[in-house]
């Protein structure tokens, strides 16, 4: 099959416009929600598989590569009942890595971790 380019400016449902570099720019390349066993993903976008690294440590791997300087934003739980909070710890163009403490800083399992990863495809 051949694939088709569309070349435009702008989107719009009829009420509000966008540039598409904001699209295109500004909206995450991979995200996902992985089960509190770190080694299932439940829902994804860009994501091929996740794998548990250990107590509290998960990876996921991009079904799509990114360019070279990915990043990737971070997730904590305030709650005073049982505070939490996920770092980043290894993140390249093909996968991240995360790590889930708790607030006192000891490493904690069954906190299901989320990515959100931005950058350019490669």
């Amino acid at each position: 099959p051949s694939m088709s380019t569309l070349n435009v400016s702008n989107i719009t449902d009829g009420t509000t416009t966008v540039g598409t570099s904001y699209i295109v720019n500004g909206v995450a390349k991979a995200w996902a929600n992985v089960s509190s066993d770190l080694s299932t993903v439940r829902d994804s976008l860009n994501i091929s598989s996740a794998t548990d690294l250990g107590t509290a440590n998960c990876k996921v791997t991009y079904a799509n590569s990114l360019g070279a300087r990915p990043s990737a934003s971070v997730e904590a739980d305030a709650s005073t009942s049982a505070p939490w909070f996920t770092v980043i710890d290894d993140l390249t163009s093909t996968y991240c890595a995360s790590a889930t403490f708790t607030s006192g800083g000891s490493l904690v399992d069954s906190r299901p971790p989320y990515f959100i990863i931005h950058g350019d495809l490669a």
